[in-house]
């Protein structure tokens, strides 16, 4: 899985399967390219089923201080464009 908002070369690899995600312009879209990061998380969990969604909220609510609660809705918004971009 990578950014081909970053990277534009596809794999040469045929024993691979390589997802290419436009992780910046849909966070962008969000309203925060910083979200990046987690549109690239949701087509991981989409494409591996190794973690769950609820998962990775209930790690940003444990990790995050208090005072940046309010970033996880568009965290939690930008993951699920992750998992349906597939």
């Amino acid at each position: 899985i990578y950014n081909s908002s970053l990277i534009n070369k596809k794999s040469e690899r045929d024993d691979i399967r390589a997802i290419a995600v436009p992780a910046n312009e849909i966070a962008d879209e969000l309203g925060s390219a910083r979200v990046a990061n987690m549109v690239l998380l949701g087509t991981f969990i989409e494409a591996t089923n190794l973690i769950k969604p609820e998962s990775v909220e209930k790690a940003l609510r444990a990790v995050l201080s208090e005072r940046h609660h309010n970033l996880i809705p568009l965290n939690m918004q930008a993951l699920e464009r992750g998992r349906a971009y597939q």
